[in-house]
């Protein structure tokens, strides 16, 4: 509202302000800077905002009166209090960085109430810090205003029911640990129509204490463990200021960042961060817990959905509260220049669980991250965050959709696992012998059961909109289910749009596939010029300065979507290349699949830069100490001059104009059915999903009968079929 200056009484200076005369101009200095006014703003201020003078009569100058609001508006000046013993209050608009409009004077001191949950020693020092700020403790027939809750640990149980009464009287609270190095405060429950409640709260909290969690399990506990968390009277006193600076704030409505968010000071470093807390949408206090499962209900139809992005962008900028060691559930990204030129390689480091899990799990889970690649600091935290969002919404959180059966007793609608475990009846056999020699990602699952009954979670055709069913165990990690029906990464994506998600999923089946069809059949691939784009030799002489060769070969198979590998080999006299390490990419635009190929290269170079090898999978230790390009010809490109990459758009191939739509109707077009499970997490918005395709290949070591022997027949790559025993025996290691 637009205050009439002419009658409020009198403007001032704001309380942080001073005017200083310099010639025919006026220097308002304050701490941040000086402002310098000229002209008729000059002589208005000069004249009348000196902090003493009510304001005249300006009805007659209606041009004073603009300026003066304009001056208010760049928060110069501000209506003055007519109570001289109340002025001071004025001051609080310049801490909080109010609008200079304001009547924080105005507002009655509040009633507050401080409850001690398990920290004995702040509740005093935050009563005398509320009353230096005219707060006052309640009396037996007032209703308290805001509660003030000290506590030695924000995962108490007893915060639980005092969240609940305080929602139920409409009464916010503010909680508050003073105790230990760092100090917590936040959020401010309760003064956001659609702010979190502490069950949001918690839930982040506990899945960044899995060990914690673990131990609790076990013993059947729900009181966290107790912490020795060292007190100060500097540190408690400090906490109790800023609580009732909080307080006095929110008192005379002004927005305060730790209504949304918990604030951590570090009294070590004095430095203070923000971690943004928003409301669950599937929240099982404040929230709908039917969310999920309503959504896994609705078919997946192509086309806009609501809260997509806009065409062309990357991932939502609204994202960044996700990352954070408190509130988010990706604790931490970390972007570094990688070693190839103009490329930056993301980590984020283990992801917490949505789940209990044993302590061996969180031992294993602390070896385990995500990452990305980028051509700028900016891109490889997008790529970062978009896989560690992928991993997340992946995971087993107990409100998905499914059904518990047989497989012989749902009909067609159950998908045969055998269809997309595809395992030969003799790997099974051998499981044990071979799961003690290889990775994690190429282990062998025994052999199905239909007649066991497990969980089934739905899933939607592309080709015809039916309703399929898979194991859910196949579907999201973590999830309870029988040994036979494991999950993996293949097929599942994230991006800015669902329909952007599900092509990104299809083109990394499609990419897989055609891996498994080279890599294990060995069949030596067409090389592409990489000299004749100036980006990419740019890259190749960057490869070069680390002692390094690098190439690329054309992986298209029989469904005609470009596929590329990236190779990079330690150069040796003998012409042969060591320490090779891979990445693949696939896309309807060759440039793009072959800059994709490029940009998972690079972020895989670290593992073999410098002598270490970092990694402690068996198969990647394997490949790096043993192979090189002598032994295995087959990396590297066929006889023949290297093609461009505009060569790769052959006919019969996806238009890259074409969309999603475009990919999904080639797959078809080969009898195949796309299947799709929307995996997006409601707190998170993130679109997600799974997506399978039965029959076609991971790259991983699956050798039932079918596309791995075929294909290469039907390409030309052999003459006949490669026996099951000459297969590679080496696996795709990434």
């Amino acid at each position: 509202m637009t205050v009439d200056v002419a009658r409020a009484g009198g403007l001032r200076l704001r309380g942080h302000l001073r005017l200083e005369r310099d010639g025919d101009a006026v220097l308002v200095v304050g701490e941040d800077g000086i402002t310098v006014l000229r002209g008729r703003a000059a002589a208005v201020v000069g004249a009348l905002v000196d902090g003493d003078r009510t304001v005249p009569a300006l009805d007659a100058d209606p041009e004073e009166v603009a300026v003066l609001e304009r001056l208010r508006s760049c928060g110069l000046v501000e209506v003055r209090s007519d109570a001289p013993a109340e002025r001071p209050r004025a001051e609080l608009s310049t801490f909080h960085g109010a609008t200079s409009g304001a009547r924080v004077d105005a507002a009655p001191s509040p009633v507050v109430e401080v409850l001690d949950l398990g920290d004995p020693e702040t509740a005093p020092a935050v009563s005398a810090a509320l009353d230096g700020i005219g707060a006052r403790p309640a009396t037996a027939s007032e209703r308290v205003d805001v509660t003030v809750v000290t506590v030695s640990d924000l995962l108490d149980p007893g915060l639980a029911e005092l969240d609940a009464q305080f929602r139920a009287e409409g009464r916010p609270w503010l909680p508050v640990r003073a105790r230990g190095v760092r100090q917590w405060i936040g959020p401010f429950f309760g003064t956001t129509p659609d702010g979190p409640c502490w069950t949001c709260l918690a839930d982040r909290l506990r899945m960044h204490r899995r060990a914690e969690q673990a131990v609790l399990d076990r013993r059947g506990e729900s009181r966290p463990l107790a912490r020795a968390l060292p007190a100060h009277p500097a540190t408690l006193g400090y906490t109790a200021h800023a609580v009732a600076f909080e307080v006095d704030a929110w008192a005379h409505g002004l927005d305060r960042p730790v209504r949304r968010a918990v604030v951590v000071h570090d009294s070590r470093t004095m430095t203070s961060e923000r971690h943004e807390l928003r409301r669950r949408p599937q929240c099982p206090t404040c929230g709908d817990t039917g969310i999920v499962t309503r959504r896994a209900n609705r078919q997946v139809r192509l086309g806009p959905t609501p809260g997509d992005a806009p065409p062309g962008r990357g991932l939502p900028a609204a994202l960044g509260h996700l990352v954070s060691p408190v509130t988010g559930v990706v604790p931490a990204l970390e972007v570094t220049p990688g070693p190839v030129a103009e490329t930056f390689i993301a980590r984020t480091g283990p992801l917490p669980s949505p789940r209990r899990i044993s302590m061996d799990a969180v031992r294993r889970r602390a070896r385990l991250g995500c990452g990305g690649a980028g051509s700028s600091p900016e891109a490889a935290r997008t790529s970062g965050l978009g896989e560690a969002l992928e991993r997340w919404c992946g995971q087993w959180f107990g409100d998905e959709q499914h059904v518990r059966a047989r497989r012989n007793d749902l009909g067609d609608a159950a998908v045969d696992p055998r269809d997309c475990l595809l395992l030969d009846p003799r790997q099974i056999g051998d499981r044990d012998r071979w799961n003690a020699e290889h990775g994690v990602f190429n282990q062998v699952a025994p052999a199905v059961d239909d007649e066991e009954v497990t969980s089934w979670t739905p899933m939607w055709s592309l080709r015809d909109g039916r309703r399929r069913l898979l194991p859910t165990g196949m579907l999201h990690h973590g999830a309870p289910g029988p040994l036979w029906a494991p999950a993996d990464s293949n097929g599942c994506a994230a991006g800015p749009t669902r329909d952007e998600a599900i092509r990104r999923g299809l083109l990394e089946l499609v990419e897989r596939d055609a891996v498994a069809l080279w890599w294990y059949n060995r069949t030596p691939m067409r090389g592409l010029d990489l000299d004749g784009d100036a980006g990419t030799r740019a890259v190749r002489e960057r490869h070069r300065s680390l002692g390094r060769d690098l190439w690329a070969l054309d992986l298209t198979s029989d469904l005609g979507i470009p596929v590329v590998v990236a190779l990079s080999g330690r150069r040796r006299p003998d012409g042969a290349a060591d320490r090779v390490m891979l990445g693949f990419g696939a896309d309807p635009d060759p440039a793009v699949a072959l800059r994709r190929a490029l940009g998972e290269l690079a972020s895989s170079i670290p593992l073999v830069l410098d002598g270490a090898v970092v990694s402690q999978d068996l198969d990647v230790r394997r490949w790096i100490d043993e192979v090189d390009t002598a032994g295995e010809p087959w990396l590297r490109p066929s006889p023949g001059p290297a093609v461009p990459v505009t060569d790769l758009l052959g006919g019969g191939t996806v238009d890259p104009a074409g969309g999603v739509s475009a990919v999904v109707a080639r797959l078809c077009a080969h009898g195949l059915d796309p299947l799709v499970l929307d995996q997006t997490r409601p707190d998170v918005g993130l679109p997600v999903v799974r997506t399978v395709v039965p029959t076609l290949r991971p790259m991983w070591a699956r050798f039932a009968p079918g596309r791995l022997f075929d294909v290469p027949v039907e390409l030309g790559r052999r003459a006949e079929p490669l026996p099951y025993e000459s297969l590679n025996p080496r696996v795709v290691f990434l």
